[in-house]
């Protein structure tokens, strides 16, 4: 990066105890002091004030010539004074206290002084502002040597001075113990806005200024000046001096930057404070959906939101009742806090027996809004079943299938007929005879059936007067379970060899 562009870029404002500054603007001077060797005074716009002392533009450096001073006369006064010099033209009665090298406008007012240095003298180097004329400006100065002081005697030193000079009297108002560091590059940034002046001191020549390198911060509240020009400043200190003897003194480069009047912007967002509606938030879009004046990113509410749910109106499927999982069961843009009928069926939601089935019949469907099929239907129980074969279950009479009754196997009614194959013949249940060699035997009606020694209890023992522990018929399909179950024990008793078996 050249010279020129890095003191461009230097003229950016910046933040510093407290104070917001613009970035400065419109450069009002420059100069890099490139160039052959060859008096300052009278080019480029340059004004030496001390007529013995022309300044010298060298190996891009500008010096001043002399090494001079002001020494204390015997009794006390010293031989130099910061007089009223007047005119372009003439030097005056300029001494050494009185070597500044001027250069700008007397109107010019907020600006910012950026200068660059490589001194090897270890005196005076420095510079005016708001500079008047010699009886009236600013004066600052560094020095690790010899130095001016109020009552314009020179002193010794180490350390950084503010002068505020007006009618040819001087007064300190600022002072660090500070200075530059003698044959280094470094460099000086000077702030005057209204009555704020600011000025720091680059020390380790990294071209930033940070809080650790602020020379002065101060507001001049009484009579400040508040316009003039700029100068270069050297006392006690010129390339005569043997230390600059081929080695760098000088100023190297100098810029003049204006300060524009610029809106505070407290956020750093390039919006100002004034129209910024966020002004402690960066958020250069502005963006204020609710249109509130406030913006986004520091708004409560962002966007308008009547219920409350977190979505906003303009967005919200139902705006005026809270819903924020936006439910819309029929997909209409109706949510179904707010739709009167969600399944669209004609009916209204508080009428409707199934709100969410379409159903516009209504009470066709069940108690859970599902319409109920013809084979989908079970038949009520039956509560009835036969004992045996023609008989109802009766639980009033004798003999019934009831829970703890016996079954009734025919008291009344022709069961039919046991005769085939070898089986028992003779009506159960009509013809209560006595079957001899194994055939059924006992009175029927008696609930009593006998074959093969094997006893069946109908149920009715009142009328046969004898005891019986067989089991009793179950109702329904059981019964004839037990029934074929008798038949078989008794077939196997007629098997041939089963009586001797048995004996």
């Amino acid at each position: 990066m050249t010279r020129r562009g890095k003191l461009v870029i230097l003229t950016l404002g910046f933040l510093i105890s407290g104070t917001q500054y613009a970035q400065a603007q419109a450069i009002l001077f420059q100069d890099t002091f490139e160039g052959p060797s060859a008096p300052l005074n009278g080019t480029n716009g340059w004004k030496s004030y001390y007529c013995s002392d022309t300044w010298q533009r060298s190996n891009g450096r500008a010096a001043a010539l002399t090494d001079d001073g002001c020494f204390c006369a015997p009794g006390g006064g010293s031989t130099c004074g910061f007089l009223v010099t007047t005119g372009q033209g003439g030097c005056g009665a300029s001494d050494p206290i009185d070597n500044v090298l001027i250069n700008g406008n007397p109107d010019w007012t907020d600006y910012e002084i950026q200068f660059g240095f490589q001194h090897s003298d270890n005196d005076t180097i420095g510079l005016a502002f708001r500079h008047v004329n010699s009886a009236n400006m600013y004066l600052f100065f560094m020095t690790n040597g010899y130095a001016p002081t109020v009552n314009a005697c020179q002193t010794e030193f180490v350390g950084s001075r503010l002068y505020k000079i007006v009618d040819s009297e001087a007064t300190q108002i600022a002072s660090s113990a500070k200075s530059y560091t003698v044959g280094a590059k470094q460099s000086v940034r000077i702030r005057a806005k209204g009555n704020a002046i600011d000025v720091f001191l680059d020390a380790n020549g990294d071209g930033s200024y940070g809080e650790g390198e602020v020379l002065f911060s101060l507001s001049d509240n009484s009579n400040p000046l508040l316009n003039g020009r700029v100068g270069l400043y050297s006392f006690q200190s010129g390339l005569v001096d043997t230390s600059c003897d081929d080695k760098p003194c000088g100023f190297t480069d100098i810029v003049i930057s204006e300060i524009a009047d610029q809106p505070t912007d407290s956020d750093g967002d390039t919006v100002a404070d004034a129209v910024d509606n966020c002004p402690q938030h960066p958020n250069v879009d502005q963006d204020d959906t609710d249109q509130d004046g406030t913006g986004d990113v520091c708004d409560e509410t962002p966007f308008p939101d009547a219920d409350g749910d977190g979505v906003a109106d303009s967005q919200d499927n139902c705006p005026n009742e809270s819903n924020p999982n936006q439910a819309d069961f029929d997909l209409d843009n109706s949510g179904d806090v707010c739709d009167p009928d969600d399944d669209n069926d004609g009916v209204s939601d508080v009428d409707d027996d199934c709100p969410f089935v379409f159903n516009p019949e209504q009470g066709d469907l069940g108690p859970d809004c599902k319409k109920v099929e013809e084979n989908d239907v079970t038949p009520p129980e039956d509560t009835t079943s036969t004992g045996d074969a023609g008989h109802t279950d009766d639980s009033s009479e004798p003999g019934t299938d009831e829970v703890g009754g016996t079954a009734d196997i025919g008291a009344e009614k022709d069961s039919g007929s046991w005769e085939k194959d070898g089986f028992p013949t003779g009506d159960i249940g009509n013809d209560p005879a006595d079957l001899a060699g194994g055939k059924p035997s006992g009175n029927v009606t008696s609930g009593v059936i006998s074959a093969g020694g094997v006893s069946f209890d109908s149920g009715n023992e009142e009328d046969s007067g004898c005891k019986t522990t067989s089991p009793r018929f179950p109702r329904g399909w059981g019964g004839l379970v037990w029934g074929l179950g008798f038949l078989g024990l008794w077939m196997v008793r007629r098997l041939p060899g089963y009586r001797h078996l048995s004996r």
